[in-house]
């Protein structure tokens, strides 16, 4: 008889293991992402914190990409507002939050990215928020006609000098303007091979102001997939060149 109560001990203690499996497993697949530091059941704040003071101590001249990397799920938002949250008294800093897989082409990632910035730009400076306008109706009309180019359209182009002088006039208006931009990139493991390249190149060289750091979400399996669909060999050494760091998140 008193092998009843011990069957119904190790039972209880069997439940209570894969409920306490299944609530950390819906840690990371609940859709609603964690905001502040007081939900972080997962202890993950101090990680972002060491995150956050890699981008205050960046010295270099040039702009700097952290990768956020881990499976779908797995809590890269929640990181990432742990991030943003070490910047909130900041007053040297402008966040930005850009969300590209609401867009539905390349060239809407494009237009919409750079309207983004300079709206975000435009309080502080009007002059370099035109610039920005300029500049991104250049990059945009650049991208239309490398796509669809006809010898109609073809005398449009702008050229790739031309746009390459308005990048450096932005570049020394930004540093002139002595605020660090950052651009929160999140869910590109939702977007198209072809629309996660475009993200990739916009990162590396459309926009990679020397004032500007990009912090961006992402799943390493998927984005080596994206990658090699658009006929990139070797794709992890093509992605290291683009973050100099990347933080982990794992189960």
């Amino acid at each position: 008889m008193a092998i009843v109560p011990i069957i119904l001990i190790v039972s209880f203690w069997y439940f209570n293991r894969v409920k306490e499996k299944e609530n950390k497993k819906s840690d990371f697949y609940d859709d609603n992402p964690i905001n502040c530091s007081e939900e972080d059941i997962l202890n993950r704040k101090q990680k972002a914190i060491q995150v956050a003071r890699l981008i205050k101590g960046n010295k270099s001249k040039t702009s700097l990409a952290i990768g956020i990397v881990g499976e779908w799920g797995n809590g890269k938002t929640s990181f990432m507002n742990f991030i943003e949250e070490s910047f909130v008294d900041e007053k040297d800093y402008i966040i930005v939050h850009f969300n590209s897989w609401l867009n539905i082409s390349i060239n809407s990632i494009i237009n919409d990215f750079f309207n983004t910035i300079e709206k975000k730009i435009s309080i502080y400076s009007i002059d370099i928020s035109k610039e920005l306008k300029k500049y991104g109706n250049n990059v945009l009309s650049i991208n239309k006609n490398s796509t669809t180019e006809t010898l109609l359209n073809a005398i449009n182009i702008i050229p790739e000098n031309s746009l390459s002088d308005n990048f450096e006039n932005l570049n020394t208006l930004l540093n002139k303007l002595d605020k660090k931009v950052i651009v929160f990139f999140d869910d590109i493991d939702r977007l198209q091979p072809n629309e996660v390249f475009e993200v990739l190149k916009l990162i590396r060289n459309t926009a990679s102001f020397d004032v500007f750091s990009f912090v961006v979400g992402y799943d390493k399996a998927y984005l080596n997939i994206a990658l090699e669909k658009n006929n990139i060999s070797f794709s992890d050494r093509y992605y290291e060149k683009i973050f100099k760091k990347n933080s982990f998140i794992t189960n």
